[in-house]
């Protein structure tokens, strides 16, 4: 934003598409909101150590790779091979991230082939299979992504104030990933939309 010395105080959020260390520290080190996927290069304490200090959220976006690796025999064999020891290494990052207390928002790259967008229920499932805890899993949805948009005072918690934004699903997501996939009905700002 022209004129504006701390884009954060006038609204304006960033992100990085970053997959490799040395990229990540950079934009971290630059003011960026999130780090989007985070997939390449082994995780190191440094970049925990930053991501915590900056407050700078990791959105791992495990659905991609999961989407290009599912859809086996529908994806060229040379994506398949780049993609399965990269699917690992993010996993991994992921989970050490976690570990470290960077906070973890759900994203999924929707559009990258196989990955629609209606795919989060997916990456939720995902966060769960690498190791965070249920109720991480959940802020990973609300909280923490909204702090993430820089909507944390309006958005990501049943608040008075708060934008009334809810899922009722089938199931308990504390129990098992699974219910995220099985919505009941969707609130948006107060009123039924599913």
């Amino acid at each position: 934003m022209p004129g504006c010395a701390r884009p954060e105080k006038c609204g304006a959020v960033s992100a990085a598409h970053a997959q490799g260390l040395a990229g990540i520290k950079n934009a971290v080190r630059a003011g960026v909101r999130t780090i989007e996927h985070g997939a390449f290069d082994a995780w190191d304490e440094e970049v925990s150590e930053l991501m915590k200090r900056q407050g700078t959220v990791l959105v791992p976006t495990l659905a991609a790779p999961d989407g290009i690796l599912q859809g086996e025999g529908k994806a060229p064999d040379f994506m398949l091979q780049k993609t399965r020891p990269i699917a690992e290494r993010h996993r991994a990052n992921t989970l050490e991230a976690y570990r470290a207390g960077v906070p973890v928002a759900a994203g999924t790259d929707a559009g990258t082939p196989p990955n629609p967008h209606p795919n989060l229920a997916r990456e939720l499932a995902l966060l769960a299979e690498v190791g965070l805890e249920p109720p991480d899993v959940l802020r990973a949805a609300t909280v923490v992504a909204a702090r993430a948009l820089g909507r944390e005072h309006e958005r990501g918690r049943l608040a008075p104030g708060f934008v009334a934004d809810l899922a009722a699903l089938d199931g308990n997501p504390l129990a098992s990933p699974a219910a995220y996939a099985r919505p009941l009905a969707t609130v948006a700002r107060g009123r039924l939309v599913l």
